[in-house]
């Protein structure tokens, strides 16, 4: 039972610890072998130090302290939080008394324990120090008018497809098309494998796959050098174009906070600079941005789908099995700053997938709040989510045409 208990509180502790860090060492952008491998080392590393520390070699005292459990289920304990804090109070003492009571000996494992413990965070943060860790197989289709064209349409796919989605509509947006892949797209499929692959590669539009059309769209712009560039993002795509805008707002606009220079910091390391941001953002602004049927955020649809209790214990999952993180970038945080980029935002009144506009008024507030020209749409398609794509098109030629942004 002792062993148990310690293995529990353990294993509490270096979550809350892990999840307190998880920006900073980028568990959030982490795969399952990355995690698995920092997480062994962590418990072992842990678990070898408080039984260094706690073996009692020098006393045959019954009374002293090593011989009574310093870890103690409480019967009745009113929150999680309690009984994790009584854990730590109760291993702190531990520690404070087992170190006065072992020799050198018990000391140096003890050390080799905290060392091992040490190297699985550092090796958590180096195996993402790199957060672009595939191919976005990116691919253009040319605007058929003799390469006159100036404009460029970056297309952000959808979860459970891959950049070719944008095929249906390809001729309809403005310019040149640049479609490119997230990195759960590699894993869609009707296995049960790819399924599996599906969620623990995805963040569902959080940061590591803003970054990826960050760097996508800074490349594109430095090869084609287009005048105007139009965002269309589809479901999660619809996420992480809001999450890219906010980006860009922000690491501009807001070059002192904590939270634009970790994000500053995650961009040099792909060789996106702030001139680079400055440019990127500036021409969206010239041209636009269309959300077809928006995911708000991961965790708005969690709380918005899983009542109560159920809420935290989903997104706990999400934290072991995906990248998906409930401290990381949420693109319809209140205070998002996301640039004055003209925006329509199309929605299905039958989806049931992300909602329709009533089921998202937060995302839509926010829009207004931050751009000026933000037209609001919704299509009948009884298919709700999976709609038929003619009106969401006609409704963006009408948005574009109207403020002299088609060509």
């Amino acid at each position: 039972m002792r062993i148990i208990n310690l293995f529990f509180s353990l294993s509490l502790a270096c979550m809350c610890i892990v999840s307190a860090s998880a920006e900073r060492f980028h568990f959030d952008r982490s795969g399952p072998v990355q995690r698995c491998v920092a997480g062994a080392a962590v418990l072992g590393g842990m678990g070898y130090l408080i039984h260094s520390l706690c073996a009692n070699k020098q006393t045959n005292n019954a009374n002293s302290a090593a011989a009574k459990p310093f870890f103690v289920l409480p019967s009745k304990c009113k929150t999680s939080v309690e009984f994790v804090v009584r854990n730590l109070l109760s291993m702190s003492c531990a520690l404070r008394d087992g170190y006065k009571r072992v020799g050198v000996k018990e000391r140096i494992k003890a050390c080799l324990g905290g060392s091992v413990a040490g190297l699985g965070l550092a090796y958590l943060w180096w195996a993402r120090r790199n957060c672009i860790s595939y191919n976005p197989q990116v691919r253009f289709i040319p605007k058929d008018d003799g390469g006159e064209s100036k404009d460029l349409s970056l297309y952000l796919h959808g979860w459970g497809e891959s950049g070719d989605g944008v095929q249906s509509i390809a001729k309809e947006l403005p310019g040149t098309v640049v479609q490119f892949d997230f990195p759960d797209a590699q894993c869609a499929g009707s296995s049960p494998e790819q399924r599996v692959n599906l969620v623990t590669q995805s963040s569902f539009g959080q940061l590591p796959d803003v970054l990826v059309a960050i760097k996508t769209l800074n490349d594109t712009i430095k090869t084609k050098n287009p005048n105007r560039v139009f965002l269309h993002g589809y479901s999660r795509g619809a996420a992480a174009a809001t999450g890219m805008r906010r980006v860009l707002a922000e690491v501009v606009g807001n070059q002192h906070t904590a939270q634009s220079q970790s994000w500053m910091n995650d961009l040099d390391r792909l060789g996106v600079t702030r001139d680079d941001c400055r440019s990127m953002l500036e021409r969206i602004m010239k041209g636009g941005c269309v959300l077809e049927c928006p995911l708000s955020s991961a965790k708005t649809k969690i709380e918005r789908d899983f009542r109560g209790p159920l809420s935290p214990l989903v997104q706990a999952c999400l934290v072991l099995l995906s990248r998906y993180s409930p401290w990381g970038l949420h693109a319809d945080a209140a205070d998002a700053q996301l640039g004055d980029v003209p925006t329509l935002v199309f929605f299905e009144k039958n989806d049931r997938v992300v909602g329709n506009s009533a089921a998202n008024q937060n995302l839509i507030n926010l829009l207004r709040r931050n751009a000026a020209d933000v037209a609001l749409a919704e299509g009948q398609d009884p298919s709700g989510h999976c709609h038929e794509r003619d009106q969401v098109c006609r409704q963006m030629h009408e948005f574009f045409h109207a403020r002299g942004r088609q060509q």
